[in-house]
């Protein structure tokens, strides 16, 4: 392949469709000299409504040299570029991506409504986003405890008497050998409180407990975390704003990102550096 048409293909394979429709046009001789914008559209054969990503399309194939602007409004493609290779690998790119190509992440959103009634549920039905669209919280916090397989974390900083009670009942679904996995702040080498209620429900459930507050030496600042996750093995994590607290449970608005694919397995080797630098907490103490 020519280092040219490889170098125009892979700066323009984000537009394939538009761009091998308007590489197209040029070849049956559809768009000729400057033609404004929603010209180019029509010899195209594509709605005007395009007109803005035919416009990206332009402006990233004028960077290797395929097209030109002439005016504020006018374009004009470039002679002697080889447009009818690069419309053919572009349908081809395209044609991949519509039919076979599947996503390597796959993302859901995860919300947790203020009880009823309640402003925002009304302001999403009205705009038609149905309640089935939007998974909660807790239904998604338990399916995950019981699909693991493997592994099964949370990562919270924030705990109170009802969230331990609900942490427990997490720790509860999960399946027989699969490793359990809890991370939290000791803030000062001090255990939340709410943690302490639990001690004997997570040592018989054989929770691993990690503390990752960590004083840094030679001054008086310290290194923790704020982020909330759970994670199920490594192909399935949840990250959002839902604490382990009453409030976050039953009165707040609370929203993540479920997300399954390559990006939960970069979740997951996040979370295993912090078990390897965190300190291990013996709940039988």
């Amino acid at each position: 392949m020519r280092p040219e048409l490889r170098h125009a293909f892979l700066k323009l394979s984000l537009h394939a469709e538009i761009c091998a429709a308007v590489c197209n046009a040029i070849n049956r001789g559809l768009f000729r000299g400057e033609m404004p914008i929603k010209d180019i559209c029509s010899a195209s054969g594509l709605a005007s409504a395009r007109a803005s990503d035919v416009e990206r399309m332009l402006v990233a194939g004028q960077d290797c040299g395929l097209f030109e602007r002439r005016s504020e409004l006018g374009w004009a493609s470039v002679k002697g570029r080889d447009f009818t290779d690069l419309a053919l690998m572009l349908e081809a790119a395209s044609l991949y991506r519509q039919e076979v190509h599947e996503e390597q992440n796959i993302v859901e959103v995860v919300l947790t409504r203020p009880p009823r009634p309640c402003k925002l549920e009304e302001a999403l039905d009205a705009a038609g986003y149905a309640s089935a669209i939007l998974e909660n919280t807790v239904d998604v916090f338990m399916s995950m405890a019981i699909s693991a397989s493997q592994r099964f974390a949370v990562m919270t900083p924030f705990l109170d008497e009802l969230g331990a009670k609900q942490l427990v009942e997490l720790f509860r679904r999960v399946p027989t050998g699969v490793t359990k996995v809890l991370i939290v702040r000791y803030m000062h080498g001090a255990p939340p409180l709410s943690l302490v209620g639990i001690k004997e429900e997570l040592r018989e459930l054989d929770v691993r407990v990690f503390d990752y507050w960590l004083p840094r030496s030679g001054s008086d600042g310290y290194e923790t975390f704020h982020a909330k996750v759970i994670l199920t093995d490594s192909n399935v994590a949840y990250v959002g704003s839902a604490n382990m607290t009453e409030t976050s449970f039953f009165y707040s608005m609370e929203m993540g990102l479920l997300v399954k694919g390559q990006a939960a397995g970069v979740v997951g080797r996040v979370v295993d550096e912090i078990c390897r630098i965190a300190k291990r907490r013996n709940m039988g103490q």
